[in-house]
């Protein structure tokens, strides 16, 4: 099901793509306006309630113009209250599972939900609503989702039985690891962007960086391993210091996948 949701929402997204730019397409060749004119608008909330409403204006036939431009608003509308039960659902769902939440009953946590929601969201019905609908799209909507599956990443391959890692592995060869991988994609980050201005040429630039990457990688590898206790050999040492974690939580979860259906999709060892 995960699957089919995923391939279906990204083909979708790919016949949208059309619409998006026929509708641009045609809005071009109605005003005269050049392509660099409108390609400001064809991203975020300008394209929704900017280009395509504009574009829409422009179609031949009051009852044709009319009856796409009344759809398009409708389809905005359904979009919305189903985004609205997505994330309603999420949020009173993760607030009921606290201890302090939980002693409130459904129906007051959804009426705080969404009346906090519509507190929160009044600013964008403002004259510059639109600005700030852009902000939030850039800063939230887009870095704030790296930023949370950064966090994602960190909290399933670094965090997630960690102190079961010390005491089998031992604490010394736990943080070598960790440090020196660390390390390594730091001074990856930190050359990559200061280097150029130091008017460093882009070879050297990426050599310097990968260089010391692999090198701090490479004291992780030997010396975690090497420190490791209570392995079968070198390379048990590795699996536990770098996929144990991960691997521990594919299995929980594909014990949840598969509980009354075993036929279902499971995840394998390649997605650690």
């Amino acid at each position: 099901d995960a699957a089919i949701v995923a391939i279906c929402n990204c083909l979708f997204s790919f016949c949208a793509g059309f619409a998006v730019f026929s509708i641009a397409g045609f809005f071009v060749n109605e005003t005269g306006f050049s392509y660099e004119d409108v390609g400001g608008y064809l991203g975020g909330g300008s394209l929704a309630f900017i280009a395509y409403p504009a574009g829409l204006s422009l179609v031949p036939g009051p009852y044709v113009r009319n009856f796409l431009s009344a759809l398009f608003f409708i389809t905005f509308f359904f979009l919305g209250v189903d985004s609205a039960f997505s994330l309603v659902e999420g949020t009173v769902h993760s607030f009921a599972e606290t201890v302090y939440f939980s002693k409130y009953s459904r129906f007051e946590l959804t009426t705080l939900v969404c009346v906090t929601g519509m507190v929160v969201t009044l600013p964008y019905t403002l004259d510059i609503g639109n600005v700030i609908l852009d902000i939030v799209d850039s800063y939230v909507a887009s870095l704030g989702l790296l930023f949370v599956g950064l966090l994602e990443c960190l909290a399933a391959g670094w965090m997630y039985k960690k102190g079961d890692l010390i005491e089998k592995v031992g604490a010394p060869a736990v943080y070598v690891f960790d440090g020196f991988v660390l390390l390594g994609f730091l001074l990856l980050s930190i050359l990559g962007v200061a280097l150029p201005y130091a008017d460093v040429s882009p070879g050297a630039t990426a050599g310097a960086a990968l260089g010391a990457m692999i090198g701090c990688f490479a004291i992780a590898i030997i010396g975690g391993g090497s420190l490791a206790r209570n392995c079968d050999g070198f390379s048990d040492a590795l699996y536990h210091l770098a996929f144990s974690g991960p691997d521990h939580l594919r299995k929980l979860m594909n014990a949840v996948i598969t509980e009354g259906a075993p036929n279902n999709w499971k995840f394998s060892y390649y997605w650690i």
